[in-house]
């Protein structure tokens, strides 16, 4: 690895920690978590899907991820539907209430970078972009292997 990776990485995680804290001091992460976001921002992205793929998606358990979705449907921005083809099967719809949630974090998220990005060089954001752009290309392209379960 590159001394200009690492200062690239080294840079980019004191960044995401710097979000992580100023988030929790906005309305929006009061009431709601990070992993609640990216659910939604799943659910959204994806379409309705079912907790197996959500459980895939995050790498956890299908069990793991209910206590999130329950609290997702109390708050009103999910539902659980049944299709009518196969009522065995359980599928995550995002509501109406939990994609103008979802925005309303979007937009605070993009204000709050947006503001700390505001003078910075646009040629540096730029190549910024580029990097970020090629580090997801790569990691899409491998994506991680399946976690094994441990053997009780």
């Amino acid at each position: 690895m590159s001394q200009a990776s690492r200062e690239f990485m080294t840079a980019l995680e004191a960044l995401i920690e710097d979000i992580h804290r100023q988030q929790r001091g906005q309305p929006m992460y009061q009431r709601m978590t990070h992993l609640q976001v990216l659910v939604l921002r799943w659910i959204s992205k994806e379409g309705a899907t079912n907790m197996s793929a959500l459980a895939a998606y995050l790498g956890v358990r299908p069990q793991t991820v209910t206590s999130v979705i329950d609290a997702l449907e109390r708050s009103g921005w999910v539902r659980r539907v049944r299709p009518p083809e196969d009522r065995r099967e359980v599928r995550l719809e995002l509501t109406a209430n939990g994609q103008r949630e979802l925005t309303v974090a979007h937009d605070a998220f993009f204000r709050m970078l947006g503001d700390a990005l505001d003078d910075a060089p646009a040629t540096s954001l730029r190549r910024g972009a580029e990097a970020l752009r090629i580090a997801a290309t790569r990691l899409a392209a491998n994506p991680p292997a399946p976690r094994r379960r441990r053997s009780r």
